[in-house]
């Protein structure tokens, strides 16, 4: 890796191709025929969890719906060594991954239209891609900020004892219910 953020933009992009190259060439199989997941042309993730120490893929595809298929252990190796390197978990790069490209087709169709070459939009998108992995850790630092200050604000806004009903009414608290009710007598 070097200090250069321009070469490591080009080393994630090498790495992303190299295993998305990788991923196109699996095979699954769907009816009676057997496809590869680049004849598939996947869109995005519904599920990625692990089956008799397989990890499993269930994708919507745009040519065959939903289609499931195994990732072989050493595609599996270089997924989870670049999700190390990326700081997050294998099922999360491989969904990211494919919704990246799904996003990347769709933009090159729109660019192409426009004149934007095909290296200047991929380029962009790497770039947005490498950015959101930056942000992502500033991001959960907010959310667990947001979360304790919740919890603070929780902690001032206490339910007031000995009030009355009327009075929690009027100032915007829950009501207090009355016991059960009493039988009348007669």
């Amino acid at each position: 890796m070097s200090l250069n953020p321009k070469n490591e933009t080009t080393d994630s992009q090498n790495a992303d191709a190299e295993i998305w190259r990788c991923i196109e060439t699996i095979e699954f199989k769907f009816g009676n025929e057997v496809y590869t997941v680049k004849e598939a042309s996947l869109l995005f993730v519904y599920e990625i969890g692990v089956e008799n120490g397989r990890m499993y893929v269930i994708a919507l595809s745009r040519n065959y719906g939903t289609v499931i298929f195994y990732i072989p252990d050493d595609i599996f190796e270089l997924i989870s060594e670049r999700a190390a390197s990326l700081m997050c978990s294998p099922q999360k790069y491989i969904a990211d991954l494919i919704e990246l490209k799904d996003t990347e087709k769709a933009l090159l169709q729109s660019t192409a239209a426009v004149g934007v070459t095909r290296e200047e939009a991929v380029a962009a998108v790497y770039a947005l891609k490498d950015a959101a992995e930056r942000a992502g850790h500033s991001a959960a630092a907010a959310a667990r900020a947001l979360v304790n200050l919740g919890k603070a604000l929780n902690d001032c806004y206490k339910y007031p004892e000995g009030k009355t009903n009327n009075w929690l009414k009027m100032h915007g608290f829950p009501m207090r219910r009355k016991g059960k009710g009493r039988k009348k007598r007669e």
